[in-house]
This record gives C-alpha cells, sequence and structure tokens, in this order.
C-alpha cells in the first residue's frame, strides 16, 4: 500500500479457470495470494507473482484433500497460510514455498472440527493466528509459533468466550481479533508478555456511534508494531437498519479510537481491512465503502484513507 495514484490490471485465473480472489498482498505489491477454481470446477490456493512466468501459481492441496484457500503471506511471499477441506473438517495450512511447494497441516486443539489460519507474520512467516470451531459451536483464537505447526488457543475476555484472531504485527508481538463478553463482541488485543510465548489480553474500546444496545466490533488489520489497528463495529438490526463503522485504534492518541469517514456522508457501511504507518507518519488504510448512485441505489467500492481522509480507487466496473 502507498500513496501513487491507483491502477488497475487483470491477474488471470489458475488454468482452466473462471474466477479468482486475492486475500492479501505483499509490501512491493508484486506478490498476491488468495484462491481461485480450475480444472474441474476445484477450489485451489494460489500465489501470483507479477511478471513471472506462470504469473498465477497452483498451491494444491495435502493428500485428500479436496480444496484450499491462501488468506495471507509474509513479506517475501515465501510462507503463505490459509485453510483446505477434506472430508468431514477443515484444517488450518501453511505453504512454504523454496525450490518447491511444501504443506504443513497445523495442529487443531482438541475437539476442534475447524481450524482456519487468517494471518501470518511479516518478517519472517512463523507466527501464524486464526481461529477453531468446536462441537459445541464455539470459536476460539488460536496461534502457531516459532514456525511450529502446535496450536496455542489464546485467552478471551471472559471464561468460555467466543473469540477469533485475524491478524498479527510484522514481528508477532501483537495479535488482534476479537472476543466476547457478556455476549458482545469486542475488538481486542493480544499482547506477547516479554521473553514468552504467552499473550495478554486487552479490550480496544471500540463502541457503535450513538451508543446501542446490542452491537460487535472486530479488529481485523493491524500495522507492523502493533500501535495502529483497523477493523469494524456493527449495531443496528437487519439489512437495511444495520450500520457499520470503520475504526482505527491508535496507540499513541487520545481517544485512541476513531471512526473512520464514509464515501457516502451520513451512510455508515465501512469496513476497514488493513493499515499501514509509514516512517514519515503517514497512515495509509485499505478497505471497502458504499456510495449512492444516480438511481438512489448504492454501489460497493474499494477504498483507502491516507491520513483518515477516504478516497475511492476507482476500480472499472
Amino acid at each position: 500500500m502507498d500513496e501513487s495514484p491507483p491502477t488497475t490490471r487483470s491477474m488471470g485465473f489458475l488454468p482452466n479457470g473462471t474466477r479468482a480472489t486475492v486475500s492479501a498482498v505483499n509490501p512491493s505489491g508484486r506478490i498476491a495470494v488468495g484462491s481461485g477454481n480450475t480444472t474441474g470446477g476445484v477450489q485451489r490456493a494460489f500465489r501470483w507473482r507479477k511478471d513471472e512466468t506462470p504469473e498465477m501459481q497452483n498451491l494444491g492441496v495435502p493428500n485428500d484433500y479436496i480444496s484450499s484457500t491462501a488468506t495471507d503471506l509474509n513479506n517475501l511471499g515465501n510462507f503463505i497460510v490459509g485453510y483446505g477441506q477434506h472430508t468431514g473438517a477443515v484444517n488450518a495450512l501453511r505453504w512454504r514455498v523454496i525450490h518447491e511447494v511444501l504443506i504443513d497441516i497445523l495442529e487443531s486443539p482438541q475437539e476442534a472440527i475447524t481450524c482456519f489460519a487468517t494471518g501470518t507474520s511479516g518478517l519472517s512467516g512463523s507466527e501464524i493466528v486464526g481461529y477453531c470451531r468446536l462441537r459445541n459451536g464455539q470459536d476460539n483464537a488460536v496461534c502457531w509459533l516459532e514456525g511450529t505447526t502446535e496450536v496455542t488457543t489464546l485467552e478471551g475476555l471472559e471464561t468460555h468466550s467466543t473469540s477469533s484472531a485475524h491478524a498479527v504485527s510484522d514481528d508477532g508481538n501483537v495479535i488482534v481479533g476479537y472476543s466476547t463478553q457478556q455476549n458482545i463482541g469486542h475488538a481486542v488485543r493480544w499482547t506477547r508478555n516479554p521473553g514468552t510465548n504467552t499473550f495478554s489480553i486487552s479490550d480496544l474500546n471500540v463502541r457503535p456511534e450513538p451508543p446501542q444496545d446490542t452491537w460487535r466490533a472486530i479488529a481485523l488489520g493491524v500495522n507492523h508494531d502493533g500501535t495502529v489497528i483497523v477493523g469494524k463495529c456493527i449495531s443496528g438490526h437487519g439489512p437495511i437498519n444495520q450500520i457499520i463503522e470503520a475504526f482505527i485504534w491508535r496507540a499513541d492518541t487520545t481517544p485512541q479510537v476513531q471512526k473512520l469517514p464514509d464515501i457516502t456522508p451520513g451512510y455508515k457501511r465501512s469496513i476497514a481491512y488493513d493499515v499501514i504507518k509509514k516512517d514519515d507518519g503517514t497512515i495509509i488504510a485499505v478497505g471497502q465503502s458504499f456510495q449512492r448512485s444516480a438511481h438512489s441505489s448504492f454501489q460497493e467500492l474499494a477504498v483507502r484513507w491516507n491520513n483518515l481522509k477516504i478516497e475511492n480507487l476507482n476500480f472499472p466496473s
């Protein structure tokens, strides 16, 4: 992500494919990951590399798996995380791309029926975060640390909290996501306790504006050192009355939480997915917002916030 004018190009498809969805891109913008269909309509994780041959690389699946999805990658693009499906279950996966593609199945907690890896640390790719769904329907935030496949369950805001982890800082010391407390979902961060592989949880204190009785907030992205976090806060009822507010949390400001502006003023339907803070202090977040069309309907747009000012990325229709 940078401040240059946005340009777009087609990234193509896997062989015999008709669709592809990008989940994440590395800082240089030259490597991206996601999933798409290929021969026979099966879904496969891919790695796309600009100006390489081929640009779109099928990352494959472990033996006996039927599909795979890539969700994030490290800065160099050689460690990729995601998940794969096989009969009766979903497991978190890691792809290590060296001279060939090696696939690791990440450990799941006991009683888990599905596990998803959602983010990895940028510097080394050795810290992985995600969540697992238990047989009782509860989601638990988890992590896989120090390059191992061993799973660690992260603590929630209260006993038996539902939680999930969505992103991790480049150095692996800050994890962000959400956790429930008294049946309300709170945007949270887990901070590594110095010299250990344990983490302490804290509430980011994201709340809807105006205040609501029922709401939930989720942290979705974090910058390289964990000092800037973005996400969404959802309140209201039903598709018409629902409010979705993009937020930013900054460690060095008062107040720490601020709602980000929408493309259509007064129409609160925006989500911030990721954020960087440049060496000069510039903060750039990316996400989506809704713009009113000439016929009073709303079009979903890709946007970025440049120092909290929203910009339409003008992707072609």
